[in-house]
């Protein structure tokens, strides 16, 4: 049956391929590769051979809920909360799981319809890649459904966009805790002028950073760690105490690809002389620069690469508003841009961490098909 999943699997990329490139939208097709994304994201069944990612702690969570005390429960209140409303309902984990997935897959296409993006480049890219991280790691999942739709409002610069961004910002974060570093963000809807030097000082302040941690061995670093202890949060201090040595020049380099992307998403949108148009595609692109200000995080551990994972899948999802405007041309630049991007991804987690055998094979393994 797994063999037949993955045939049918790849058919779906292809038919969104096509639509992309022939400028047409089929929610009918987004809606059947919908319902099998549901059963292949929330079907699998745990063998007790760690083969996904963090799923173990999530059964085990959730079917001990009441007998683990939690610390951490301001850090993720909302996962929390929804995993007791799962209980109250009497519902086993792969229902809550279910329900879960189903709501937010939901919400990732209404946010598409309703700002207007393709949905065949998010599907693209995320059937692609993205999928096999997210469904697996529940919590950065929720959050990013959220997030994704927090940034619409910042980009497209709309009346009180920036007190929707922070909501929902700080509902994503409820989530997954990594999410509340992405209101620094707020700076990109500045005056033009201002913008741009505060987004020359940020960037020149973190590469001084990265660089002094570089040549002090790590010191700074190692002072930012006692602040961190001083905090006493066991999970926030095993963050910071890990290091990766040169491992950072990774995620740094999916950060340049994910930068180019958005430049070369604002240069094709430069031609079609649309104003407004533009705005938002620049607006895009120092959304992208001005994460420059996480690289030191990278220094520290290499989790802190969900950022990447979160950044780089929206902007991807936000270049695909008004794409029906462009030549099959351009459409080819974008995607062969975004593929680049995806091609370091499995380099790092496909290759160097055997995601492969962790997370691509059992999706195609639900205990649904069985």
């Amino acid at each position: 049956m797994s063999q037949i999943l993955i045939v049918v699997y790849i058919f779906l990329i292809f038919g969104h391929l096509s639509f992309y490139l022939n400028k047409r939208k089929s929610y009918l097709f987004v809606y059947i590769t919908s319902i099998l994304l549901f059963f292949l994201m929330s079907g699998h069944e745990y063998s007790g051979a760690g083969d996904a990612i963090d799923f173990y702690a999530y059964w085990y969570g959730y079917t001990e809920f009441e007998n683990i005390e939690r610390k951490d429960f301001w850090f993720y209140y909302l996962f929390y909360t929804s995993e007791k409303i799962g209980l109250f309902l009497s519902l086993s984990f792969y229902q809550w799981w279910g329900v879960m997935t189903a709501i937010s897959l939901n919400f990732i296409i209404r946010t598409i319809k309703k700002r207007e993006y393709d949905p065949h480049l998010f599907f693209i890219f995320f059937m692609f890649y993205y999928v096999f991280l997210f469904y697996g790691g529940l919590k950065f999942f929720y959050g990013f459904c959220l997030f994704q739709y927090a940034l619409t409002f910042l980009i497209k610069g709309e009346r009180r966009g920036k007190l929707k961004f922070i909501l929902f910002t700080l509902l994503a974060g409820g989530f997954h805790v990594m999410y509340y570093m992405f209101l620094i963000l707020l700076l990109v809807n500045l005056k033009v002028k201002k913008r741009k030097y505060l987004i020359k000082i940020i960037v020149g302040f973190s590469l001084l950073v990265s660089l002094l941690n570089l040549i002090t061995g790590r010191g700074l670093l190692n002072s930012i760690q006692g602040i961190i202890d001083s905090m006493q949060n066991d999970r926030l201090s095993t963050y910071f105490a890990i290091r990766t040595n040169w491992g950072f020049m990774l995620p740094i380099g999916i950060h340049i690809l994910v930068t180019i992307y958005s430049l070369k998403y604002r240069n094709i949108v430069s031609k079609y002389d649309q104003h407004k148009w533009y705005s938002y595609a620049n607006t895009l692109f120092y959304v992208n620069l001005i994460t420059v200000v996480f690289y030191p995080l990278y220094m520290i551990v290499l989790t802190f690469m969900r950022l990447l994972t979160a950044l780089s899948l929206t902007t991807i999802i936000a270049s695909g508003y008004r794409l029906e405007l462009l030549n099959k041309r351009d459409k080819l630049k974008l995607l062969s841009s975004g593929f680049l991007i995806i091609c370091l991804y499995f380099y790092i987690n496909m290759y160097l961490n055997d995601y492969i055998s962790k997370t691509v094979l059992p999706f195609f393994d639900s205990y649904y098909f069985k």
